[in-house]
């Protein structure tokens, strides 16, 4: 089948055989995985979303938690408010996961090398 006649997302695209034959040896012996992790969820929480309401539910839709609270919240917050990150029911929120999560995220980065701080000549004489 001529490549003009395949489906675009079939076709060879012109740059990408180039770039194999530009990468660098010690590139391509080298690969690196790059991962992102997303933090689990701890619980429900009210926040700032922009102008629209908090935690909008249709009204078929609005259960409550174990302990009767709704799960929903209607208003709309502005930046700052009080409430943003408050959880919505703080007996179902997990609090302690996510201070443990808070504590190691910083060293989730792990192959990062610290900064090293090198100390001034003295200069006063």
């Amino acid at each position: 089948m001529l490549a003009h006649l395949r489906p675009r997302h079939l076709r060879p695209h012109p740059r990408r055989s180039r770039r194999r034959q530009d990468r660098p040896e010690q590139v391509a012996d080298n690969p690196l995985l790059f991962a992102t992790f997303t933090a689990p969820s701890f619980g429900l929480v009210h926040g700032h979303r922009g102008g629209r309401p908090c935690r909008p539910r249709r009204r078929d839709d609005r259960t409550r938690c174990p302990h009767g609270r709704p799960q929903w919240c209607t208003t709309i917050h502005e930046p700052g408010d009080a409430r943003s990150g408050a959880p919505l029911c703080p007996d179902c929120y997990d609090t302690a996961s996510a201070v443990i999560w808070q504590w190691h995220a910083p060293n989730c980065g792990g192959a990062r090398p610290s900064p090293s701080v090198e100390p001034s000549p003295d200069t006063s004489g």
